[in-house]
């Protein structure tokens, strides 16, 4: 009912992690059942740790021992329909090993666009980069034909970085650079950005 492909709701509901008790004497390391946030900023640790175009489905979470709720009390069919709903689940394959999200899905399931998470984040990415390299020329400037040419310049090499950074695909493109007729102070840059997608089936 969200639907909104910046807002992760991730499942299970509870983990089990361990902490060092300090308190004491002598150090001693405590399992505690905590809510899933925990799993959640551990997770978005590792999303800011990886570049933007990185699928982050099967890659392994450090810092939680265990879940519940999971797929040891769910079937996978049953795991299927949770997932549909929008909700990102993760999973053990042993009781050890750590967790894995089974699908990067976002609470927006509408398109692929929308629910794979490295796409979002990916895109979101380069706009901030395209519109902080640009916020330099802004207001310091009257808008010319020499003006439009030097944006036209700076768009694409912009463009070129993201491509070899493998952030975007070769067939990224600056679409029109142009003085906007209805607000003449404006410069309309339109961008076309091809993002990888994940491999999520073989």
């Amino acid at each position: 009912s969200i639907g909104d492909f910046r807002v992760f709701i991730i499942r299970p509901d509870v983990v089990q992690i361990t902490y060092t008790d300090t308190t004491g004497p002598s150090h001693v390391d405590k399992q505690i059942v905590v809510p899933t946030y925990y799993l959640a900023a551990a997770f978005a640790g590792l999303c800011s740790s990886l570049p933007p175009q990185q699928p982050m489905t099967n890659m392994p979470v450090s810092g939680i021992d265990r879940l519940f709720h999971s797929n040891t009390y769910f079937t996978p069919d049953q795991l299927n329909t949770i997932a549909e709903g929008g909700n990102c689940v993760f999973v053990q394959d042993t009781r050890t090993s750590a967790p894995y999200s089974r699908h990067q899905l976002t609470t927006n399931m509408e398109s692929l666009l929308t629910r794979e998470f490295s796409i979002v984040k990916n895109v979101d990415f380069a706009a901030k980069f395209i519109r902080r390299s640009l916020r330099k020329y802004i207001g310091n400037k009257n808008i010319t034909a020499e003006y439009l040419t030097q944006l036209r310049g700076i768009c694409e090499s912009l463009i070129r970085a993201l491509v070899r950074a493998d952030s975007m695909l070769r067939d990224s493109k600056l679409e029109a650079l142009y003085q906007d007729a209805d607000q003449p102070d404006s410069v309309v840059v339109q961008i076309s950005l091809q993002v990888p997608y994940p491999a999520n089936k073989l």
